[in-house]
């Protein structure tokens, strides 16, 4: 069976700044496996959809949904996707190199219909007091 094809979407509002370094690391991975990015702008003030057009990438696409919510646009990621897989990503992620290439590679095996991964969380300073040590946070 052939590899799955795939969207990655992104939600977004005001984030440029977080975006683009993320854009630059999943345009290469998008390249390798015949994927699109479909970056949803959800109503941002800051630039984002200029400086997403701005990167001139035959993968990437730009779509505003201005209902409030990163629901909403997740909502509309799903609607406007060309990919047989999409794959959500937040606009703060770093993935690693072989993130899509991995996520993807179990849909090989067409009893697959969801693939997770594994989630590190950073944060700038202290974790929240809420979030309790599990298995070396």
């Amino acid at each position: 069976m052939r590899a799955a094809t795939a969207t990655v979407a992104i939600p977004t509002r005001n984030r440029r700044a977080l975006l683009i370094p993320l854009l630059e690391r999943l345009i290469p991975q998008a390249a390798d496996v015949g994927a699109e990015i479909l970056v949803v702008d959800n109503g941002s003030s800051d630039g984002t959809v200029e400086a997403v057009r701005a990167l001139a990438a035959d993968t990437v696409r730009c779509i505003v949904e201005l209902g409030a919510g990163a629901t909403r646009a997740r909502n509309a990621a799903a609607r406007a996707a060309r990919g047989e897989v999409a794959a959500f990503i937040d606009d703060d992620a770093r993935p690693r190199p072989d993130w899509l290439k991995a996520l993807l590679d179990p849909f090989s095996d067409g009893r697959v219909g969801c693939v997770g991964g594994r989630v590190r969380l950073r944060f700038e300073g202290a974790p929240p007091a809420w979030i309790k040590d599990v298995g070396g946070l």
